[in-house]
This record gives C-alpha cells, structure tokens and sequence, in this order.
C-alpha cells in the first residue's frame, strides 16, 4: 500500500472514530431506504 493511501486510510478512520464518540452511527430507516432509492437511480436530480 502506497504510503499516501495509507495517510488517507488511516485519517478517514480516525474521522470516522471521531464522529461516532457519542456511540455508534445507525442510519434511520428513512435515510437508510433513501440511500437505497438512490443507489438503484430511483430519486436523482441528475438524470436525463
């Protein structure tokens, strides 16, 4: 692994630690059925 990849690595997981210090993240069932929508091309405002 590339020494830049790493850096990146290791400071998205620090970030990632960071932001869950209150406990750990569970998306609601809301965002988390959104998220679906969007990833099969159900809700985007960039389509054509």
């Amino acid at each position: 692994m590339s020494d830049s990849l790493e850096e990146n690595q290791k400071a998205w997981i620090y970030a990632v630690n960071l932001n869950q210090i209150d406990g750990a993240y569970h998306p609601s069932a809301l965002l988390t059925a959104m998220m679906k929508d969007e990833i099969q091309g159900g809700i985007s405002l960039l389509k054509k």
